[in-house]
């Protein structure tokens, strides 16, 4: 191990765990950390433990990227499922919304006839009684020549 550790250099960048000698790095550090390094000089090397290091920890991390392309994946279809849901629910409100504008307008409308109506009425009282007040009070204006 410690020969095929010396033989990549990877003994040298990959920090050595407290307690031990110095340039002797745990399995998982230099492992996880030349994953591509390891896969090159497999073939050279037949000790079984390295072998099946390597294997596990590149086995491990291809079902990592399986996992996050699937959750990914996954985020995506329920999004556009929301979205989906949540136009159906505002069609339905706009709907609603116009019949009850609808409604009022009718009203208003009912509405603003009586007013002009009741409106129309009175402008048409006070204009008699304007008219019987101006005949009760005469004028009488005498013009110096002019």
């Amino acid at each position: 191990m410690c020969k095929f550790l010396q033989h990549t250099g990877l003994h040298q960048c990959v920090p050595s765990p407290a307690g031990a000698a110095e340039g002797t790095p745990t399995t998982h550090q230099w492992m996880l950390r030349a994953s591509n390094s390891v896969l090159m000089l497999l073939p050279a090397y037949h000790n079984e433990r390295v072998f099946m290091l390597a294997y596990w920890i590149l086995d491990l991390g291809s079902k990592k990227k399986k996992k996050e392309k699937k959750k990914k994946k996954k985020k995506k279809k329920k999004k556009k499922k929301k979205k989906k849901k949540k136009k159906k629910k505002k069609k339905k409100k706009k709907k609603k919304k116009k019949k009850k504008k609808k409604k009022k307008k009718k009203n208003n409308n009912n509405n603003n006839n009586n007013n002009n109506n009741n409106n129309n009425n009175k402008k048409e009282e006070e204009e008699e009684e304007e008219e019987e007040t101006l005949l009760k009070i005469v004028p009488t204006v005498v013009c110096s020549g002019g």
